[in-house]
């Protein structure tokens, strides 16, 4: 047998050994994984849409502001360069993830949940509701207070192109700048576990 192979069985057995130890984590990575592709794949370049004849003249002052506003951040106050904001994706109104937020009963402390690449956060966000409720009636019947809520905008830290998602067109124009400057601001600086530091 090569020294090839071998080092490749190796890392496909290291893989699955990984796989089956953290399987909970590994389905909730898909999961996202495959909610968070679909939103990429659906959505259409910002200078499509202003392009566009089907658009109303309401969203391209809109999204203009938001080239402004992505050109002001990283050029005038240094964040790093991305493809953040180059594109729009319609949810046509709808909520498209749900976030969790659990304490254990009658305590002032925060459950953590664990992952891969950001650490521990005070969070967990779904694609799909049903799944969010099934997460909360599970912690629930542990003897968590949880709360479930939903978001407006997320940051994947750079490693996807994050689009605009039109419900931050209704926002005013100081809140739209505030919100996009913020979500530009992870894909510069993150401290993995310190979620209070960086929101």
């Amino acid at each position: 047998m090569s020294k090839f192979l071998k080092a490749s069985l190796f890392v496909v057995f290291v893989v699955i050994v990984f796989c089956v130890i953290n399987c909970k984590i590994v389905v909730y990575g898909i999961e996202q994984g495959v909610g968070q592709f679909n939103i990429l794949h659906k959505a259409v370049s910002i200078e499509k849409v202003l392009a566009s004849e089907e658009y109303p003249d309401s969203m391209k002052i809109k999204l203009r502001l938001v080239q402004e506003i992505r050109s002001f951040a990283m050029d005038s106050l240094g964040l790093n360069y991305s493809k953040n904001y180059t594109k729009v994706y319609d949810q046509k109104g709808d909520t498209i993830i749900w976030i969790l937020f659990a304490a254990p009963e009658f305590e002032m402390s925060v459950h953590y949940w664990k992952f891969p690449f950001v650490g521990e956060l005070p969070y967990i966000g779904f694609f799909k509701k049903q799944k969010a409720v099934k997460e909360q009636n599970k912690m629930i019947e542990m003897g968590y207070d949880v709360r479930m809520g939903t978001v407006t905008a997320w940051s994947t830290l750079g490693y996807f192109k994050d689009p605009v998602l039109s419900n931050f067109l209704y926002r005013k124009e100081g809140e739209l700048a505030e919100l996009i400057i913020h979500e530009l601001t992870h894909t510069t600086i993150f401290i993995k576990g310190d979620a209070q530091f960086n929101e």
